[in-house]
């Protein structure tokens, strides 16, 4: 018994020992584990996707196992070691990112639609969150569909695209999804007019609007199947055309697939009164068109729109003409009565439209460098000439395309003139002249004075300047100086056809019937007057602040509301109206009373205007021509 005792003790004291050296032979043989410690550092991004600020991922069996892993999730704030650091221990660390996932999943949206992504994180410990405002969003065909760091995505084309959504940390952890856009969706159709009524016997027209996905609308109007609920009170044909049939009510329907738009349509009892024309009173260029409507107005107090029956005549199709439509066509500089006749009720209404130019302005490309300037210009009948300074004159047969022409001088050139036979521009202590615009010869003789406007009766030239000067020549070549009793300067100078005036500082006016001898008269005005014009029956001259004044005669002149205080500096007659022009404004008038104001679409400013009989060419640092 005893010596099997002492036999169990030395087995279990040789196990023992055999433990203790164990596990391969000593301390080199020991199992080693390692921890990634992890940490964001100041980013709030890093640790709402990773988990936390910092903490442990392991134990890993190597340090290369460690280090890779270090590398794949949080590259450059990661390091292996022994032991589990900041948060971790016991293993396990703070859960980290494993994968993402994009939701909805391969989906289709109609072109010009969004749609709205979601980026689920999943973690080392089984949980998930959402992390849609903390990864960065991408399409990879951005042509097809477009993406926001919100995730929503929008169809711009046709096609097929990727959407992925990708960790910013470092870890390069990402989801993806595809997305593919589809033809363009009509979402809906609105019917116009809404609710309307009409009165028995007359029509209504109605329109089909489509509502697109891409946020598009569209005509429909004759795309649609047109239907009226109660044919009875109201008919409707293929193009959207209600008539009224009896008092009641009927909902028209625009239907196209399985989209349809409302409306209700009242039909009433009430009778026709009369017939306006719309717009009331309006103006045109010549060469140009104006759409008018026949409104009736109802015993019931309403206004509707007549599309049949209705005659439509001009006063005067030689200023205007109009189609049965309602299409009035401007010819000539005038007026004419633009009449619609409701026939089957023989009631009609008119209104007035004014042939003008000067409404609509069209910038021209010209040969000028800036600063340059164009100061003057006038009209052959041929050809526009335009003068400025640096000698600059240029010419043009439409208003549109320009000539630079060599005038042989380099001062400024003020006024510009055309007698029937040849061109006479003037300026500082110079006079030129051109029997065609191209070749110009210096008429300046002995002159010294600054001349800064002329004019042509045909038989006699007359220019005015410094100092109240007045020379006068038959030819433009031998210039004859005359009294002309202004006592101030003189810029502007006309010919009405029977006499000259002439206008300057201080609202200085002087009038002579053949350019010899001169009378000065009261205008009525202390300012500058810098232009004078003749259109059919009156002067009208502009100045400073604003200034215009009125004469039919030369003698009795009347100042006018110009609507501005702009400094005007030129002004030109056509027919019956007048159109001045100054810094970057012009103003029209078809009386020389009423002044409008009329767009230019410009700043540039303005010095000089002329008419051809049909359109006006305005000049300074741009050209403009109306139309």
């Amino acid at each position: 018994m005893k010596k099997i005792c002492l036999f169990l003790l030395l087995i279990l004291f040789t196990v023992a020992a055999l433990t203790s050296c164990g596990a391969g032979g000593g301390a080199g043989s020991a199992t080693t584990s390692y921890y990634a410690n992890w940490t964001c550092g100041q980013s709030t991004q890093c640790a709402s996707v990773m988990g936390g600020p910092s903490g442990s991922q392991g134990p890993f069996s190597t340090s290369s196992d460690c280090q890779s892993w270090c590398n794949t999730y949080i590259p450059g704030a990661c390091s292996c070691s022994s032991t589990p650091g900041n948060g971790g221990g016991g293993g396990g660390g703070s859960p980290t990112l494993v994968s993402i996932t994009v939701t909805p999943a391969n989906i289709s949206i109609p072109l010009g639609l969004t749609q709205q992504y979601t980026a689920t994180g999943h973690y080392s410990d089984g949980t998930a969150k959402d992390i849609t405002a903390q990864v960065y969003w991408s399409s990879d065909t951005p042509t097809v569909a477009s993406m926001n760091l919100a995730g929503q995505a929008t169809g711009l084309a046709l096609g097929s695209t990727l959407i992925t959504a990708t960790v910013q940390t470092g870890s390069g952890i990402s989801g993806s999804t595809t997305l593919n856009v589809t033809p363009l969706e009509l979402l809906s159709i609105t019917v116009t007019p809404a609710n309307p009524s009409v009165a028995v016997g007359f029509d209504v027209q109605f329109t089909a609007t489509g509502h697109y996905s891409d946020g598009t609308t569209h005509d429909l109007t004759g795309q649609v199947t047109w239907d009226s609920g109660t044919t009875a009170v109201a008919t409707i044909n293929s193009n959207g055309l209600a008539a009224g049939v009896a008092a009641g009510t009927s909902t028209i329907t625009a239907t196209t697939g399985t989209i349809s738009g409302y409306t209700t349509l009242t039909v009433t009892t009430a009778t026709l009164l009369s017939v306006s024309v719309s717009p009331a009173n309006p103006s045109i260029n010549p060469g140009t068109t104006l759409q008018f409507t026949a409104i009736g107005n109802f015993s019931d107090s309403s206004h509707e729109t007549l599309l049949t029956g209705v005659t439509w005549s001009s006063g005067s199709t030689t200023v205007a003409t109009v189609s049965l439509g309602g299409l009035a066509a401007g010819q000539v500089v005038g007026t004419s009565t633009i009449t619609a006749t409701y026939t089957p009720a023989s009631i009609s209404g008119n209104t007035l439209l004014t042939v003008m130019t000067g409404i609509t302005w069209n910038n021209r490309p010209s040969p000028l460098t800036f600063p340059e300037s164009l100061l003057a210009v006038t009209w052959s009948g041929t050809q526009y000439a335009a003068v400025g300074e640096s000698g600059i004159i240029l010419t043009s047969p439409d208003g549109i395309t320009w000539t630079s022409r060599t005038s042989g001088v380099t001062g400024q050139l003020f006024g510009i003139a055309w007698s029937g036979t040849q061109f006479v521009a003037v300026g500082t202590s110079v006079i030129l002249s051109s029997l065609d615009g191209i070749t110009w010869t210096n008429r300046t003789g002995g002159m010294t004075n600054y001349y800064y406007g002329i004019a042509s009766s045909g038989s006699l030239f007359a220019a005015v300047g410094g100092g109240g000067e007045i020379i006068t020549s038959p030819d433009g070549t031998t210039w004859t100086s005359r009294t002309s009793n202004a006592g101030a300067l003189l810029y502007g100078i006309t010919w009405s056809g029977t006499q000259f005036v002439a206008v300057g500082n201080a609202g200085a006016i002087v009038t002579s019937p053949d350019g010899i001898t001169w009378t000065a008269r009261t205008s009525g005005t202390t300012n500058v007057l810098y232009s004078i014009a003749w259109a059919d029956t009156q002067f009208a001259a502009v100045g400073a602040s604003g200034t215009i004044v009125t004469s039919p005669d030369g003698i009795t002149w009347t100042t006018r509301t110009s609507g501005t205080t702009t400094q005007l500096a030129g002004i030109a007659g056509l027919g019956t109206q007048f159109a001045a022009v100054g810094g970057g404004t012009i103003l029209t008038s078809q009386n020389g009373i009423t002044w409008t104001a009329r767009t230019s679409g410009l700043t540039d400013s303005l010095y000089g205007i002329a008419g051809s009989g049909t359109q006006f060419v305005a000049v300074g640092t741009s050209i403009l021509t109306s139309p």
